[in-house]
């Protein structure tokens, strides 16, 4: 019940496999706030299925494919190759302006981008082979050995050679200029992911596209997530694609909703907020389904009247957060072992959470308070010096991190030790931001208003900390991968390498 993402390495305040949670207010405007939550929990995504909703659907569409809409002839547009929707520009490696559709199959091996080729010769795969290794140097049947056993730029392609220039870097037989390799970016093996690289930096790309009105995202070790209110009445859509991307159409994991919102994955389970009729006059609903697809009518876990503004998983409970009540429940059982405790026990209305190694910590407007994450809050405790954290704040390693203004034009990020909070200068940053993650590689924030993503390594930043995407528009639900930052921005999904 962690709205969010998920991955294999440790995220904020958890260990291998960590959920995360987010965003909807307590009007019950599901786009308008965001939290984020860690635990500890392994991951797996299970296979595809079938799609289903809480009503019948009369036109028989079962959501295994995206919108389909209407669309110009699938036999020959690169935009609805196959079938509506499936863009060759989308397949890995590929360059979109350059990549054409033939008799429903898109044609891969002409248009692919530098340094990559299609050697496998199969179509979901894309451009899948790096032709500036040694294994396929330039071609996909050139392998170098003997005298000349590095791969090297040659005019307009690859080729083998004996030895580097003075210009570039042995990467594990490859001679890289680390300023543009998009494989090996300002350092040998850090790969952008699809990105360009420009100066030694990994540019932000797109790994979903055309999205209508997305809300949240949770990203796993295998596969991405994510919530899109539709484009018109009872158009909501839980929906998801295999990293690095969506190659083909998204696969709808539920549709014909009312309003979704915060979501979370765990495990082969997905958790998300919504409605089943557009007013939301049945309640907001929390529900649980297999990530393969959901059955006709979903297990709905908990309901309440404004809206569910966070949500968490921990290493064996599931916490939902709202404006006036927080609702745990055991992983094993959800349904049938809710408790609800009132803002009360949390010192005011309720505004945000956060996962530590073993304790969740509960944001109720004055000083946090502190459970045990196994075993609930009926008697939460209060964090000495937490007056001035405020939400968004994240748990990770012992320590919290949060947002403070401190004048006019500067914002403060803070941070202090969880179990005595004594607060101390993390980093400082521009009026706008919004959004805060924290893993074992640093802490990275979003500034909604800038238009730009930054970040700091966890013993603090060296100068001023570093720029990973800038000139965005309008980002929002950032989201910690294995090596990479993923956001939703407009109608897409993207992501830039980490440093």
């Amino acid at each position: 019940m962690s709205s969010g993402r998920a991955t294999l390495g440790r995220l904020a305040g958890g260990t291998a496999g960590d959920i995360i949670a987010r965003h909807t207010s307590p009007a019950g405007d599901m786009q308008t706030r965001r939290f984020i939550v860690s635990s500890a929990l392994a991951l797996a995504v299970a296979g595809c299925g079938t799609v289903t909703s809480d009503e019948p659907d009369d036109a028989g569409d079962t959501g295994a494919q995206a919108d389909a809409g209407t669309c110009d002839d699938t036999l020959v547009d690169p935009a609805n190759c196959g079938s509506c929707g499936r863009r060759c520009a989308d397949l890995p490696g590929v360059d979109g302006d350059r990549v054409t559709c033939s008799a429903g199959e898109c044609q891969v091996a002409a248009a692919c981008r530098a340094g990559l080729g299609d050697c496998d010769e199969l179509e979901e795969t894309g451009c899948e082979a790096d032709l500036t290794d040694p294994a396929t140097c330039g071609s996909c049947d050139v392998a170098c050995s003997g005298t000349d056993p590095l791969c090297g730029a040659m005019a307009d392609s690859w080729a083998c050679r004996a030895a580097c220039s003075e210009t570039e870097m042995e990467c594990s037989g490859t001679c890289a200029d680390v300023a543009e390799d998009a494989a090996h970016c300002g350092r040998c093996e850090h790969a952008c992911g699809g990105g360009d690289c420009v100066a030694g930096q990994c540019q932000p790309v797109a790994v979903a596209t055309g999205r209508t009105d997305p809300v949240d995202l949770a990203v796993t070790a295998d596969a991405i997530y994510w919530s899109e209110t539709g484009s018109g009445l009872m158009d909501g859509k839980i929906a998801t694609c295999p990293l690095p991307g969506c190659t083909l159409a998204p696969r709808f994991i539920t549709d014909a909703r009312g309003r979704v919102g915060v979501l979370a994955v765990a495990g082969s389970d997905i958790y998300f907020a919504g409605c089943s009729g557009d007013s939301c006059d049945d309640q907001h609903r929390l529900y649980q389904c297999p990530v393969s697809g959901c059955p006709a009518v979903p297990p709905i876990q908990a309901s309440h009247p404004v809206g569910w503004v966070a949500l968490a998983i921990g290493s064996t409970h599931v916490y939902a957060l709202a404006s006036t009540d927080l609702v745990g429940c055991l992983l094993a059982d959800c349904a049938g072992t809710d408790v609800r405790w009132s803002d009360t026990l949390f010192g005011g209305a309720l505004l945000g959470v956060a996962l530590g190694e073993e304790s969740l910590y509960v944001d109720g407007g004055a000083e946090l308070r502190s459970c045990p994450e196994a075993e609930g809050c009926a008697a939460p405790a209060v964090v000495a010096g937490s007056i001035g954290v405020d939400s968004p704040f994240r748990a990770h390693a012992g320590r919290l991190y949060w947002f403070a203004p401190f004048s006019a034009g500067v914002v403060h990020v803070m941070t202090c030790e969880a179990a005595s909070c004594s607060p101390s200068l993390f980093a400082t940053e521009s009026p706008g931001v919004s959004e805060l993650e924290v893993d074992d590689t640093g802490v990275y924030w979003l500034n909604a208003s800038e238009g730009w993503i930054r970040q700091c390594p966890l013993t603090g930043c060296v100068g001023a900390p570093a720029y990973l995407a800038t000139r965005l528009t309008a980002p929002k639900a950032l989201a910690l991968g294995e090596g990479f930052v993923y956001w939703i921005e407009g109608s897409d999904i993207r992501r830039v390498a980490k440093p």
